[in-house]
């Protein structure tokens, strides 16, 4: 189930204007909510289209608090129309608002976190509940506590905006306990993961102001072989390729992902289209590309 989802999160932000809630994920991630409000007050109003979804819920929560959108923010926070499996989203909401208003108390009583700082299944299998209770936690001094849930989100969502900022505070749970090699490694996958981010949010900026050009494409493709995702890379690349076929870098990562994959005949297919476009680099990338960082285990 995890999986899925985090899949779903990845494909949401691939395709962001494939769906409503790519698109408001991508609005809250772009720090653009004029994007997305007026969508949503109608998606969320009563018997609008995706009052039932609690994951519309969260997500609306956290742009009409930034926008001070009053009416958005009760529709998003009221129980009516919630089926029970979707109240998880709901709760995740309230702790995200809580922790903003650094209400610690209101923030685990929303999270129903326990005396071992865990949240029930419902919530905790929600990827998003860990870096909540991270953060919560971190903020608190209890470091160590701390350690289990940011370890789990950077893990399974290291593509997540979150994510520098729980290497951060996974540096500095280190550092409070003495252990200052891995308070090293962390610092250093903070800075590998916001240069990552950094890059990512630029080209998804790119795309949204020129979404004929190509280019924003091959560099999301590129930033996710960099951070090891080849299925969300092969997706920008098929676009590339099939869009633009005198585009020759896109045959050229084509062809390496291929390689990568094992697939020879297509790679060399791919790669004898880069070369009669007029490229002449080699087939193997030059070593040294970083991605989003995996970090210490």
């Amino acid at each position: 189930m995890i999986a899925a989802a985090l899949l779903s999160l990845l494909l949401a932000t691939q395709m962001p204007s494939a769906t409503p809630l790519g698109r408001w994920r991508e609005a809250l991630e772009l720090d653009l909510p004029q994007a997305a409000l007026a969508e949503m007050r109608s998606a969320l109003a009563p018997g609008g289209a995706l009052r039932a979804s609690g994951e519309a819920r969260y997500l609306a929560a956290q742009l009409a608090f930034r926008s001070g959108e009053a009416k958005l923010l009760e529709w998003a926070l009221e129980p009516a129309g919630l089926e029970a499996s979707e109240r998880p989203w709901q709760a995740l909401a309230r702790a995200w608002l809580a922790l903003e208003r650094d209400a610690f108390d209101e923030c685990a009583k929303a999270l129903e976190l326990n005396e071992r700082h865990e949240a029930p299944t419902a919530i905790a299998q929600r990827i998003e509940s860990q870096i909540l209770i991270g953060k919560l936690l971190d903020r608190q001094g209890l470091h160590a506590a701390a350690r289990a849930p940011l370890e789990r989100f950077v893990r399974e969502a290291p593509l997540l905006p979150e994510a520098p900022s729980a290497w951060h505070a996974l540096a500095r749970g280190a550092r409070a306990s003495g252990d200052l090699e891995r308070a090293r490694a962390c610092a250093l996958a903070a800075q590998k993961s916001a240069q990552w981010h950094s890059y990512y949010r630029a080209r998804r900026i790119q795309l949204r102001e020129a979404p004929d050009d190509p280019l924003p494409r091959l560099g999301l493709a590129q930033l996710m072989v960099a951070a090891s995702r080849d299925d969300q890379a092969r997706l920008w690349l098929e676009e590339l390729t099939t869009r633009w076929p005198k585009e020759a870098r896109g045959w050229l990562e084509y062809a390496r992902l291929e390689s990568r994959a094992g697939a020879s005949e297509r790679a060399a297919a791919h790669y004898q289209r880069y070369r009669g476009l007029g490229g002449s680099e080699s087939l193997e990338p030059a070593a040294g590309a970083g991605g989003a960082s995996k970090g210490p285990k």
